[in-house]
């Protein structure tokens, strides 16, 4: 294999990979898309929250996945936008979890990238720790 110059990394690493998901249960399919470096790091901060001492995963992880990945198969326009992401809550377990898998797949997010996002967000809030 041979090695790429700067020019040739960023130009393939920014292809996108797509993915259409056959949804039987609605009568058709969705397209979703790679998540970008950054965009999966726009993901990891928006699936965390503080609450006090605590850091735990945000309601709808698998809708906000899913919105970042699903695309309008004409444009590659988002098909949904973080306003939405309540309305995709909604959407039957079965179909939401179909599109999260290919999307976690699709952008090698897996159930341990999940928790080490909290791991990671955690810090010491104790009186001693310095961090108030």
């Amino acid at each position: 294999m041979a090695y790429l110059n700067k020019g040739q990394f960023l130009k393939r690493g920014s292809e996108r990979t797509y993915v259409t998901v056959n949804l039987p249960q609605l009568g058709g399919e969705i397209m979703l898309q790679s998540l970008t470096s950054s965009e999966r790091d726009d993901f990891e901060r928006e699936s965390i929250e503080q609450k006090g001492d605590k850091t735990e995963i945000r309601d709808n992880i698998r809708a906000r996945l899913v919105a970042k990945s699903a695309v309008d198969p004409d444009t590659k326009e988002p098909l949904f936008n973080a306003l939405e992401i309540r309305d995709l809550g909604r959407v039957r377990s079965g179909v939401m979890d179909r599109l999260y898998t290919a999307a976690r797949d699709l952008s090698d997010v897996s159930d341990e990238d999940v928790e080490d996002m909290v791991k990671a967000s955690e810090f010491d809030h104790s009186p001693d720790s310095g961090t108030e």
